[in-house]
């Protein structure tokens, strides 16, 4: 088994020529992130994926993030979250997975829902960072994944050392029984993204031309390395 690579795409201009290359250098799928794209290109993006899709093979998945878990970019569109919804309800029927924060309560049981009437797979994520949260935490977002029945459960904290690492991927292998994706963001957490599969990601994501995350390293090193 190895992680499946996802190639983060947020480049409205060159997203078509960032597809090709993503699907080169072999990844296995794309992330949209559709909260790095301006509201008025939204339908754009849905046009340009469509026809990109029949170029490609790759998987793809939506997220568009709220300002809290957005990361560290220049000055991004925040969407209230009614636009939130109306993006990935426009882009749900052409992607195969949908991604949405835990703390999205607004509209993640819509969504949700939306999402099994099409038959669309559901990641269910947390960002923080700054910090690992404690185990009590992650318990909670665990329970919490469990009751809206998400597919998968992906977290991405940052470590501030090995010993934070290690207490974070400890608890992922004690959860063999669910499909999860646990990310130490930064420098201390590097590995969490070259041997995803080795503490029990099914996935592990990298970029093509520019770094979408702290310590995010590049579809062609990730390649490299399964």
């Amino acid at each position: 088994m190895r992680a499946l690579i996802v190639a983060t795409l947020s480049d409205f201009k060159n997203l078509k020529s960032l597809a090709k290359k993503a699907a080169t250098l072999g990844a296995d799928m794309a992330e949209l992130r559709m909260d790095a794209f301006p509201l008025e290109k939204q339908k754009e993006v849905a046009a340009l994926l469509a026809e990109i899709q029949s170029e490609n093979s790759l998987q793809w998945i939506a997220t568009c993030r709220s300002g809290e878990e957005q990361g560290p970019r220049q000055s991004p569109p925040v969407f209230s979250e009614t636009e939130r919804r109306q993006i990935l309800e426009t882009i749900l029927p052409l992607v195969d997975f949908v991604d949405i924060e835990l703390a999205a309560d607004t509209i993640n049981h819509p969504l949700i829902q939306k999402a099994r009437k099409l038959k669309k797979k559901v990641i269910l994520s947390y960002h923080d960072f700054k910090s690992i949260p404690s185990e009590e935490k992650l318990k909670s977002l665990l329970a919490k994944f469990r009751r809206l029945k998400g597919d998968i459960f992906k977290v991405a904290v940052t470590p501030k050392n090995e010993e934070e690492l290690l207490r974070f991927l400890t608890f992922a292998s004690h959860h063999p029984e669910i499909d999860k994706v646990f990310i130490g963001m930064g420098e201390s957490g590097m590995v969490s993204r070259t041997m995803a599969a080795l503490f029990g990601s099914c996935m592990t994501y990298g970029y093509i031309d520019q770094s979408a995350a702290p310590g995010q390293v590049s579809v062609e090193e990730l390649v490299k390395n399964r």
